[in-house]
């Protein structure tokens, strides 16, 4: 019983990582070309 309950934990825990990865990655999409054109606004 304890060895289910501690391989669902595991579970979860490595679902909540992909989550969040991509939770990183939709961000750092968003926030970096806005960067980059301000960046490119401010050479010119």
């Amino acid at each position: 019983m304890a060895t289910l309950l501690l391989h669902l934990l595991l579970l979860d825990l490595k679902v909540c990582l992909l989550l969040l990865q991509q939770l990183v990655l939709l961000l750092s999409h968003l926030l970096l070309p806005q960067g980059a054109r301000e960046q490119a606004g401010k050479q010119r």
